[in-house]
């Protein structure tokens, strides 16, 4: 009974090691830059954490390895908490620039609204441009919830109508119009403008025209519909990109 005790608890150990191994070694990278110098330290932090796990579940000398690794750890947690959040890193171009807004009275300025212009998820040009809302002209405050693994985790979207903002109108039949008024996370668009791709990024589905229509595919068979906020972006697709032929 005690020696089972004793290997129990000596793969318990060596699990926790391992577990610290494999959030602190990517800790050590990307917290310090990701580049040469931070490989450096994350290496032998990484081998290190092997090194004693592989001497707990041999029981060699567990007490001081494990002693030791906890002194390291230990370490790494102070070091940890001493990076402060900024926006002063090296991000990607797409998170590079924040918006941020400048107040006078009723009037908000959006600044660094971002606008790029995508060829596609890779190949984009850097766009940007401020707006001034006022707050006088408001007319409509909508939440949406975008639901996404269940009915327990959703997307939730602020999303304010102004006086004068543009409006899709799509008719459902000769009586009823449905106008939108919203925006598109991304729109790909061909050298030619002819094919032009909606992108969203909480569902991460993207599709022409023809794959949010349901129209058939290219031999006959039909293509099932999807979701109705995909064939909403698409009516404001068409609408503002009226060359587009898919």
């Amino acid at each position: 009974m005690t020696a089972l005790v004793r290997v129990l608890s000596r793969l318990l150990l060596a699990l926790l090691v391992a577990g610290t191994a494999v959030w602190g070694t990517p800790a050590l990278y990307y917290g310090l830059g990701g580049e040469v110098p931070a490989l450096m330290l994350a290496v032998p932090f990484g081998c290190a954490a092997l090194a004693a796990t592989v001497s707990v579940l041999g029981g060699w000398r567990v007490a001081w390895v494990a002693g030791g690794y906890c002194l390291i750890f230990a370490c790494l947690l102070a070091w940890w908490q001493t990076i402060l959040p900024s926006n002063d890193r090296q991000w990607l171009p797409e998170v590079a620039r924040l918006a941020h807004a400048e107040f006078d009275g009723d009037l908000v300025t959006v600044r660094d609204i971002r606008n790029f212009d995508y060829r596609s998820e890779t190949d984009f040009t850097p766009r940007y441009y401020d707006r001034t809302f006022d707050l006088r002209k408001l007319d409509s405050v909508d939440l949406i919830a975008v639901y996404w693994m269940g009915p327990d985790i959703a997307h939730t979207i602020l999303s304010f109508g102004f006086e004068g903002d543009p409006v899709v109108e799509f008719r459902v039949t000769d009586d009823v119009v449905v106008r939108f008024r919203g925006s598109i996370d991304r729109v790909d668009r061909s050298a030619d403008g002819g094919t032009v791709a909606v992108v969203d990024y909480k569902s991460s589905s993207s599709g022409t025209f023809a794959d949010k229509l349901g129209t058939p595919k290219k031999d006959g068979t039909p293509r099932e519909r999807q979701k109705v906020q995909d064939l909403v972006y698409d009516v404001a697709a068409r609408a503002l990109y009226p060359a587009a032929s898919e």
